[in-house]
């Protein structure tokens, strides 16, 4: 691997070769336009100790600091990842104005020899475009299994110099894009480089407060996963392969087998311990259990994990065409797995349907239908529907769908029922099941099937009018205008299905119209909308059907939150006993934990000189607070009938005792420490 940096890069982009880049890019000429108007014509002017220089004109660069100019630089340098062969171009990968060309062979010199070919043509184009690498931030490293110490060099000639790369020794490593890469990708180096940084700025949060005065543990949370876990979690979607990966043995059996990064992890999980006793006011013997319990903050594989499942959420959700969901669903040998693959499992693309992020524009304001319905009374909804209903023309079709899920069960059920004029000759009937799909997403399948049972029925050739009705009100928006979220395929079938009404087979004289999707009361006696109904519980009733289609979004999202609730997980992202004052709360973290002045505490851990007692004469327990007699003395006992359970987690009882400790002061003048 060779690592490249473009010197210079924004100031070396010449505004009529980035015109005449973008315009053979196939770019539309309002946007050639805006680009122009962008480059050409700036000034700049020097300042300094509040003295500024004349203005003078810049001929050339992008500005600094605007967001569109790391854009427009790669699309500047675009024709460096397309040089040479195309082995070449598919490992060669670029951010801004670095650069990574990597290169495999059976041997190391001839990888290197590869790289030097590459390299010469680089920098040729580079020349010619008025950009210049600078070699001496050139990197090399290697990568092997060999157990051999051999590491040569890559020589690179230049019109003024040759300039020989050293890589760096075999127990070494090469920084790209904040990540240490070493010679086996075990990537040790870089677990203990993120250690080290994220052990300073854990020193610096030590310094603001101790076990009994300082910042609030609230605050110090907040700095530490600020600037201890983003530390500690860089670039883990890039490294961090899991503790175990999936595997084979000899017998086809499937066999968990280690990463063998729990030295990593390990290195990892010190520095994080050792910030969470800085944020909380607890001995040092705590277990880490605790730690991690008591301030809401996970442990380092937990964490980690959580970062390569967010990167197969995302990959997943982007675009078709976006290279990281091309590479990840690229057919390939069966035997390769990399990283990559096994972090985002593409077996799982086809398991849970795709929701295209292009197809609304963030700043398209025509998202849903101009007039949306009102709410008003039931009875007078089932009158205006009724209304309508014998208001329309006489020759056309009326389908009511509907969508149905059983009380225990993951899968759905949709229903349609299709009418000839208003309701008099039912003419056709259908259902489907539908599993791991919710009642929005039957209502959709619901309507997209009675659409396609319309268009195929035999009346049609007769039918002006095509009419969809259904009760689910965020579903009529959607069917009329741009589909979001769950079921998004479906809304978009739908529209496309709806547009084809017109250009039916019909007999003579027979003016078609347009497909209408109108919103019908639920549950009101409205007979269509009733069979409907029917027809959808049977369909939850019904055989699967195949092939399978694939889990919706909305009932992804309920099953994951069903599982979270079945687990009881009563983990609060923000305790409120973290507000306490540090004494109070360093007290009741104590009593929680046992780690603390307590006598069996100081027997466990033999501190004999150590006083086990407390004035009133008995053992220091963590419930002494609750029998003492002299703290009875000193403050009346806020939290009434609780018992110490709840007076140590509930909300109400660690409040009520942290207000007791400083009426009774029962830890300075009464349960003393020494």
């Amino acid at each position: 691997m060779l690592t490249l940096d473009i010197k210079g890069a924004f100031d070396a982009v010449l505004q009529g070769r980035l015109t005449q880049r973008l315009r053979s890019q196939g770019w539309p000429p309002t946007v050639l336009r805006w680009v122009s108007s962008f480059t050409h014509d700036r000034t700049a002017a020097i300042q300094l100790d509040g003295h500024q220089s004349p203005t003078f004109a810049v001929p050339a660069g992008l500005p600094q600091g605007s967001p569109v100019s790391p854009i427009l630089f790669m699309l500047y340098i675009e024709p460096i990842f397309k040089l040479g062969p195309v082995l070449a171009c598919r490992g060669r990968f670029g951010y801004a104005d670095d650069i990574c060309q990597l290169v495999a062979s059976k041997s190391l010199e001839e990888n290197t020899a590869k790289l030097q070919s590459i390299v010469t043509d680089l920098m040729a184009w580079g020349h010619r475009e008025g950009l210049t690498f600078d070699l001496a931030k050139t990197e090399l490293q290697h990568y092997t299994k060999s157990r051999k110490g051999n590491n040569p060099t890559c020589t690179i000639h230049t019109p003024e110099d040759t300039v020989e790369i050293k890589p760096p020794p075999p127990n070494g490593a090469t920084r790209w894009l904040g990540i240490w890469f070493d010679r086996k990708l075990n990537f040790k180096a870089h677990a203990r480089t993120l250690a080290g940084k994220a052990k300073q700025a854990a020193g610096g949060i030590q310094a603001l407060a101790n076990t009994v005065r300082g910042v609030k543990a609230p605050l110090l949370r907040q700095a530490t996963i600020a600037c201890v876990l983003s530390v500690l979690c860089y670039g883990a979607e890039a490294w961090w392969p899991g503790m175990k990966r999936p595997a084979q043995d000899s017998s086809g059996r499937q066999k968990p087998i280690s990463n063998r990064v729990s030295i990593q992890l390990a290195c990892l999980d010190r520095v994080l311990r050792s910030a969470l006793l800085k944020v909380l006011p607890v001995y040092k013997t705590t277990p880490t259990a605790v730690l991690h319990r008591e301030a809401a903050i996970p442990p380092m594989e937990l964490l980690l994990n959580q970062r390569r499942r967010a990167l197969a959420i995302r990959v997943h959700k982007l675009d078709t065409q976006h290279p990281l969901h091309r590479r990840a669903t690229h057919q390939r040998n069966l035997y390769i797995n990399t990283r990559l693959l096994r972090a985002v499992d593409p077996s799982n693309f086809h398991t849970i349907e795709q929701i295209d992020p292009l197809l609304t524009s963030p700043w398209d304001t025509n998202l849903m239908p101009k007039e949306q319905p009102t709410a008003i009374d039931k009875a007078q909804a089932r009158e205006d529907f009724q209304r309508w209903l014998t208001s329309i023309p006489p020759r056309s079709m009326v389908v009511y769908t509907d969508g149905s899920k059983g009380k225990d069960s993951n899968a759905a059920g949709a229903g349609w029922v299709g009418y000839w004029g208003s309701c008099k000759t039912k003419i056709f009937c259908g259902h489907t099941k539908l599993p791991n799909h919710e009642v929005f997403d039957a209502e959709a399948r619901g309507a997209l099937f009675g659409l396609q049972t319309a268009l195929k029925d035999p009346n049609a050739q007769h039918s002006t009018n095509l009419y969809i009705c259904l009760d689910n009100l965020e579903a009529v928006q959607q069917l009329q205008g741009q589909p979001k979220g769950s079921s998004q395929s479906v809304f978009k079938q739908f529209q496309e299905a709806a547009q084809t009404w017109p250009f039916c087979l019909r007999t003579f004289n027979t003016q078609p119209e347009r497909v209408q999707v109108k919103w019908v009361p639920g549950h009101s006696g409205i007979i269509g909308n009733e069979e409907a109904d029917k027809e959808a519980k049977m369909g939850c009733q019904a055989p699967l059907g195949f092939p399978l289609p694939p889990a919706s979004i909305a009932a992804t999202k309920h099953a994951a939150q069903r599982v979270h609730w079945d687990l009881g997980i009563g983990l609060e992202k923000r305790p409120p006993e973290l507000h306490l004052p540090r004494p109070a709360l360093g007290r009741l973290l104590a009593a929680r934990s046992g780690h603390g002045d307590f006598a069996e505490y100081h027997e466990r851990f033999k501190h004999d000189d150590a006083l086990l007692t407390c004035s009133c004469g008995r053992r220091k327990e963590p419930s002494h607070f609750y029998f003492c007699r002299e703290g009875r003395k000193a403050a009346a006992h806020p939290w009434g009938q609780q018992p110490v359970a709840d007076i140590l987690t509930k909300k109400t009882g660690f409040t009520a005792y942290a207000d007791w400790l400083g009426k009774s002061q029962f830890y300075t003048n009464i349960c003393r420490r020494h």
